[in-house]
């Protein structure tokens, strides 16, 4: 049972995450999964700023470590037999709450602010269509 604002290790490789992937509980309040997932959350937020954690784990820092523990099954079927004591002993870069929440504020500001700019990008696109059609059919003409 996962949490809204917890974590969990998905052990298994898939496209963009060959050795697995960690991913936070955002839009339910609570979460079942199976066994083969790794949970956690953060045990001192005095320490630890969750949103931080996010982009550190999407970031790929832990790809280097999982390679040396991960070992795919003999059915090559993408589970990756990670234990949980290999996955627990690995260690995370963490600066201070202070910097963690700076970078974690920084990065969302860039995420709005692409996400505004592919909005835009969108309507300008809706436009020129609007204008090609009105060009092209003759209804408009370009001295």
């Amino acid at each position: 049972m996962l949490k809204k604002g917890e974590f969990a290790y998905n052990r298994s490789s898939s496209t963009g995450y060959p050795f697995g992937v960690v991913k936070r509980l955002d839009r339910y309040e609570t979460g079942v999964l199976s066994t083969l997932y790794l949970c956690m959350g953060i045990k001192n937020e005095k320490k630890c700023y969750s949103d931080f954690f996010v982009y550190l784990f999407e970031s790929g820092c832990l790809e280097k470590q999982l390679s040396l523990i991960c070992r795919e099954g003999a059915r090559n079927h993408g589970l990756l037999n990670v234990s949980k004591e290999d996955f627990f002993n690995m260690s995370v870069p963490v600066p201070s709450l202070n910097e963690q929440k700076r970078i974690a504020e920084f990065l969302l500001a860039n995420e709005k602010e692409l996400s505004l700019l592919k909005q835009q990008l969108a309507l300008y696109k809706k436009q020129k269509q609007g204008l090609m059609q009105k060009l092209l059919t003759g209804e408009w003409r370009v001295k």
